[in-house]
């Protein structure tokens, strides 16, 4: 496979992102960051771009949180992409810029609920516990994933018995 990938078009932003993927999963963390650095604007559209600053992260690659904001610069009522700048800021050790984006996320979109997770685990983190327990409750369930649904649930439950505690 890696083969095929590597004699169509070089610069090809969905090509670069299937090697990428792919030297990721044979262990070959370097070249997928090289791949995944050369898609870029133009070639690349704002979801490719996200797609690879999200695999550079996975990648603990530090460059990933930089690509990310540039990105939510770009598109700054997307709140997923905010969600993702936040939990980009949390790895990266900016846990105050992390609650504000993930608070601008919930914002810009209330059923946000990946914003929603993700800040009440830093409020976890930081012992806020009945102020993780309460935006777990505030978060709104109609019409959710119920994945995300049943992960929210279990986390409130967490948070609240972490207050009784």
């Amino acid at each position: 496979m890696l083969d095929e990938l590597l004699t169509k078009s070089p610069d090809e932003p969905r090509l670069l992102l299937e090697r990428a993927s792919a030297w990721a999963s044979a262990g070959e963390r370097e070249k997928a960051l090289r791949a995944l650095a050369r898609v870029t604007a133009p070639a690349a559209n704002a979801d490719q771009r996200r797609r690879a600053a999200l695999k550079r992260q996975e990648l603990k690659d530090p460059g990933a949180l930089a690509a990310l904001e540039a990105l939510s610069k770009e598109l700054p009522d997307d709140a997923s992409l905010l969600a993702d700048v936040g939990l980009a800021r949390w790895l990266a050790g900016r846990g105050d810029a992390a609650v504000e984006a993930l608070k601008s996320a919930i914002r810009k979109d209330p059923r946000a609920l990946p914003a929603y997770l993700t800040l009440g685990a830093i409020y976890g983190a930081r012992g806020l516990f009945a102020e993780e327990a309460a935006l777990y409750e505030s978060a709104p369930r109609a019409g959710a994933d119920a994945r995300l649904l049943s992960l929210l649930s279990s986390s409130e439950a967490a948070a609240r018995g972490k207050i009784s505690r």
